[in-house]
């Protein structure tokens, strides 16, 4: 038996319906996992204070997630990820940089 194939104009689902949405935490997930193989983030560094996986800093964080995941279709979100080499000063033995989450919206 053949699949039905909705035909434009047609009364079948739209491509947007067919897509679940995407849970925010997966999106993190996905980013640190990136990190580690692009640039060679290290969990300490992820977690350390004032970085993206921090007590401080996590809440805000998913929450950039979830603006991202949730765009609407007029604009289009561009999700950086910011690395930011510490000082000596600021740098700990297990720290030498910190990352963070950014969006920039643009109007289509």
């Amino acid at each position: 038996m053949d699949a039905a194939v909705p035909t434009p104009g047609g009364s079948g689902p739209s491509a947007a319906s067919l897509i679940p949405p995407y849970n925010p935490q997966t999106l993190l997930e996905y980013l640190v996992e990136v990190l580690k193989v692009t640039l060679g983030a290290r969990d300490r560094e992820i977690q350390s204070n004032g970085s993206l996986l921090s007590a401080l800093r996590k809440g805000e964080t998913l929450e950039k997630c979830r603006r991202f995941v949730s765009s609407s279709e007029t604009s289009q979100c561009a999700i950086y990820v910011i690395k930011e080499v510490l000082e000596t000063e600021e740098a700990t033995p297990d720290t030498s940089c910190m990352y963070s989450v950014d969006l920039e919206y643009f109007k289509c």
